[in-house]
C-alpha cells in the first residue's frame, strides 16, 4: 500500500506511512488523501514545517482499487467500519493497527525496484541526483531516501510528460512551494476531478484504468448518456448491433471531430460555429490532439522563406 501511494501519488515515505484510512475520500474511480501527518521517530505527528507539505494527494483508479481491496481484507478479518476508519493505510505486516515504519517501507520499495530490474549502478545514479538536485522532505530538509526520490521523480515525470499536467499542479501534489498554486483551489471537487482525469492518461494496468480506450462505453438502446470529462471516448456495441445517435458540442468553436471505426477514420460534416468560448472554459482541458509531423513543419518553414517582406520594410521606412 505504501509503495502504491508513493508510485501513484508522489507521496513521501514518512507521509505515506502516516495516512489514516478514515481520512481517505473514495470518489468515483479515484482517491483524495489529505497529507496532514508524518511518521517521525516512531510517532505520528502533524508538525509539517513547510506550508506546502499540507496538501491533498490525488491518485487514480489503480490506487482506488488497492484501497478498496485493503478495506475488504480488513473486513474479512472481522474489523468493523469504525475500527477500520481508525487504522493506518500502511501498516506493519503482522499488525494492521500499527503505523508502518518509513525506513522499513523504503527498504521494501528498494526490493521492488530491484525486482523491476534496478541494478547497483541505477541506485548510485539516483543517490548522486539526491545530492545534486535534492528533494526537500516535509521538514524542508534534503531527503536522502533513494527509494522515495526515485518514485517521486518518476511520478513527476509521468505527470508532466505523459499526463500533461502543469508544473504548478505537480508542485502542489508533491508538496513543493510554488506561488502559482495560490490562484487555484485544490480543495474544490471539480479541480480534484480534473486532476484525477489527467492521471488516467497514463495506464499502469488496463483492467484498473479509466482511460477511455480501456474503459469502453456500451450504450443501452433508448437511453441517453452524458459523456463529460474526457475529450475522447471508446464506444462499443453489445452482442447485437445498435444504432447510436451522437450530439456533440466542442469546447472551442470549429474544432474538428473524427470517428475511428475498425481502423477507418470517418470525418464528420463541417461543424456549426458560434459556440460559447472563454479563456476560463479552456482551463484544465485535457490535451489530446493529432501530432504534427516534422514534414509539415518543414513545409511551413519553406513557405515562410518564400514570403517577400521587403515591401513591409519599405513601408516602415516611409
Amino acid at each position: 500500500m505504501g509503495a502504491g501511494l508513493m508510485a501513484t501519488g508522489g507521496a513521501r515515505t514518512a507521509e505515506a506511512c502516516a495516512v489514516r484510512i478514515g481520512d481517505i475520500a473514495l470518489r468515483d474511480g479515484y482517491v483524495v488523501i489529505p497529507i496532514l501527518y508524518q511518521i517521525k521517530n516512531g510517532n505520528r505527528i502533524p508538525r509539517l514545517k513547510t506550508d506546502a507539505a499540507y496538501r491533498y494527494c490525488i491518485c487514480g483508479s489503480l490506487m482506488h482499487h488497492m484501497i478498496v481491496q485493503r478495506m475488504d481484507y480488513l473486513h474479512s478479518l472481522g474489523y468493523t467500519d469504525e475500527e477500520i476508519a481508525e487504522m493506518p493505510l500502511v501498516s506493519y505486516p503482522d499488525d494492521p493497527c500499527r503505523y508502518a515504519d518509513p525506513s522499513s517501507l523504503s527498504a521494501f520499495v528498494k526490493e521492488l525496484l530491484q525486482l523491476c530490474g534496478f541494478q547497483k549502478a541505477n541506485f548510485q545514479l539516483v543517490a548522486a541526483l539526491t545530492r545534486r538536485e535534492p528533494d526537500l522532505d516535509s521538514d524542508g530538509v534534503p531527503d536522502t531516501d533513494v527509494s522515495a526520490y526515485d518514485l517521486r521523480r518518476d511520478w513527476a515525470g509521468r505527470a508532466i510528460h505523459l499526463c500533461g499536467m502543469t508544473s504548478a499542479d505537480v508542485d502542489y501534489l508533491m508538496g513543493h512551494k510554488n506561488s502559482d498554486t495560490k490562484d487555484k483551489d485544490y480543495t474544490n471537487y471539480d479541480v480534484q476531478s480534473d486532476i484525477a482525469r489527467q492521471l488516467e492518461r497514463h495506464t499502469f494496468l488496463s483492467e484498473y484504468s479509466r482511460h477511455p480506450y480501456y474503459n469502453a462505453i456500451c450504450p443501452v438502446p433508448g437511453k441517453t448518456i452524458d459523456l463529460t470529462g474526457y475529450s475522447a471516448y471508446r464506444i462499443t456495441a453489445g452482442k447485437e448491433p445498435i444504432e447510436v445517435t451522437l450530439r456533440v458540442a466542442t469546447s472551442e468553436s470549429g474544432n474538428r471531430l473524427d470517428f475511428i471505426t475498425d481502423g477507418t477514420v470517418i470525418s464528420l460534416p463541417e461543424p456549426q460555429t458560434g459556440a460559447k468560448d472563454a479563456p476560463r472554459l479552456r482551463e484544465n482541458r485535457p490535451v489530446i490532439s493529432p501530432v504534427i509531423s516534422s514534414d509539415k513543419y518543414q513545409k511551413w518553414i519553406e513557405e515562410a522563406e518564400q514570403i517577400d517582406i521587403s515591401k513591409w520594410n519599405d513601408k516602415k521606412e516611409e
